[in-house]
């Protein structure tokens, strides 16, 4: 049967016995030659609460009002995250619905995830499964604040790096421009305008350039991400309203008392499109890329990487590196080449 309406669930125990060296694993689906065909139905998962999964039906994208499904991870799945998590936030899956033995209460199994077109994934900071933020985003928005905290340049140079690896457009919000009335923070981020990022100055909490966000937000999957403590709740809580505190229910519920905040999101707006609500990060290590490839994603370097004396140039400390130079002479900014060359050095 094709894939993509159901799946087979190996019946024949005569298969096993007479291949005993196969292994199954929760990666992993062994299909026999008599199999079994189990009705599913095709959704998204829209919140990751503790070892469950919401997930709402396809019927149901991108509508504000939605009813998710609590499910759990099938025993067997069928998955190309071999290297990465398995479900994430966003991700489309097929899913069973069956009844609890006890209670009779339905219970949703998901048994099928579908390949990503897009994701945000950063170095887990436990194993080596990349960690994947969010799944099938159109856009990353990058979501600091002037101060309290003051936003951080090489954490946002890294997300940046993450959003090309996973084909995703990045912009950059920096919140509670209310502390800063001359506006200088705006002389620091003149690099990122260079670089034709959309940039967005806000303040959550005086309701201030709020319109431009949400215009941004339409039509498309948006994940925000940014350190705890720069306004993200009261962004979302003023956009959102009574939304989010009808989903952060369930996810209380789930996770038995945890912060709301502590898992991811998804809430559908009213205007279209949807937001991607991600928990504070603090770290964000880079995967995805080999080393030697980081350079590509500095979109500066382009004009200058090709003239180096040594092919291939790590633009770290060969001698007649023409991005070195460039950084000497002004050309690249060096708080952006001090980036590069920490995350190079980070990396494997």
């Amino acid at each position: 049967m094709d894939d993509n309406h159901g799946i087979f669930i190996d019946s024949d125990a005569e298969f096993f016995a007479k291949n005993k060296n196969i292994k199954s694993t929760k990666r992993t689906l062994i299909k026999s030659r008599r199999q079994k065909e189990i009705l599913s139905e095709k959704g998204i998962i829209v919140s990751n609460p503790g070892k469950n999964f919401l997930v709402i039906k396809q019927s149901d994208f991108k509508k504000w009002n939605y009813d998710p499904i609590e499910c759990v991870r099938g025993g067997t799945i069928i998955t190309k995250n071999n290297e990465s998590t398995i479900l994430t936030v966003g991700d489309i899956v097929d899913f069973t619905i069956e009844s609890t033995e006890l209670t009779k209460e339905k219970i949703g199994k998901i048994i099928k995830v579908y390949p990503r077109n897009s994701f945000l994934a950063r170095k887990s900071v436990r194993g080596n499964e990349d960690d994947v933020l969010g799944a099938n985003i159109d856009k990353v928005l990058i979501f600091m604040s002037v101060n309290q905290p003051h936003f951080n340049k090489r954490l946002i140079d890294r997300i940046l790096v993450a959003s090309e690896i996973g084909n995703t457009r990045p912009a950059i919000c920096i919140n509670k421009i209310d502390l800063d009335e001359k506006l200088n923070f705006l002389n620091e981020l003149k690099v990122y305008k260079k670089l034709k990022i959309k940039i967005f100055a806000i303040s959550a909490l005086k309701n201030f350039g709020i319109d431009d966000l949400v215009n941004f937000f339409k039509n498309s999957v948006t994940l925000v991400i940014g350190p705890s403590g720069s306004g993200k709740s009261t962004l979302l809580n003023s956009i959102l309203g009574k939304k989010i505190q009808k989903v952060g229910d369930l996810r209380h519920k789930q996770t038995k008392g945890k912060h709301t905040t502590s898992h991811s999101t998804m809430f559908f707006l009213n205007q279209g499109g949807a937001i991607i609500d991600t928990p504070g990060i603090r770290e964000f290590g880079i995967t995805g890329v080999d080393k030697n490839d980081l350079c590509f994603y500095f979109k500066e370097f382009d004009k200058y990487y090709e003239e180096c004396r040594f092919m291939p140039c790590t633009h770290t400390h060969e001698p007649g590196c023409k991005v070195k130079e460039a950084v000497e002479r002004g050309l690249i900014d060096e708080d952006r080449y001090i980036s590069y060359l920490n995350i190079y050095e980070s990396m494997n």
